[in-house]
């Protein structure tokens, strides 16, 4: 059993490290090399676990999206509320790296059918928890899916915008947007607020 667990650790070592190469210094500056130079790896041992730099990319969002995932779950089981959301945004030196990696990974799936279709579930999926969360509250079905697409195009479009332009989208600012985007939804859908 220890052998398993240090085998998980060093691939979770090497996807972190990949996270932070990335969110340094954007996709084209990621490679195998920086990723293992981070990890303080080699680079055979780098492609034992991944074999090619999309998978590695793919390993990177996949443990970005454990953040979001883990908001998600706790929303579940607390209901839905306006500071949770805002826990979704770029407000951090952490959550901007998150968001780093979010971007690359967006960027990779135009023109890749595989990563396209791992990106469509995960939305699909995040949109169906939500829209179950808003039913449970009252909802209809149709409101609850329109409801939950809106709320997440709003989110999606803040932290966008926030990984383009980090100064300008202070956390503050980001704040103000998402209230402003989804405030007028919180007293119409009964959303805690």
């Amino acid at each position: 059993m220890p052998l398993q667990r240090d085998a998980t650790q060093q691939r979770r070592r090497i996807v972190r490290s990949a996270l932070s190469v990335l969110a340094r210094d954007g996709i084209d500056a990621l490679s195998m090399r920086a990723v293992a130079r981070r990890a303080g790896c080699t680079i055979g041992l780098i492609n034992h676990w991944f074999s090619s730099k999309e998978d590695l990319i793919t390993a990177a969002w996949q443990e970005a999206a454990e953040t979001v995932n883990r908001n998600a779950r706790r929303a579940y089981k607390e209901g839905i509320s306006l500071a949770l959301l805002q826990e979704s945004l770029a407000t951090s030196a952490a959550k901007r790296r998150e968001q780093a990696v979010w971007l690359a990974f967006n960027a990779m799936t135009i023109g890749n059918p595989k990563l396209a279709a791992a990106h469509a579930r995960y939305y699909a999926n995040g949109r169906g928890q939500l829209t179950e969360m808003l039913t449970r509250v009252g909802y209809s079905a149709g409101e609850a899916a329109e409801t939950a697409g809106i709320i997440i195009a709003a989110i999606d479009g803040i932290l966008y915008n926030a990984g383009i332009e980090p100064r300008y989208w202070t956390a503050a600012r980001q704040r103000r947007a998402l209230v402003a985007l989804v405030g007028p939804f919180l007293s119409k859908l009964r959303i805690n607020s």
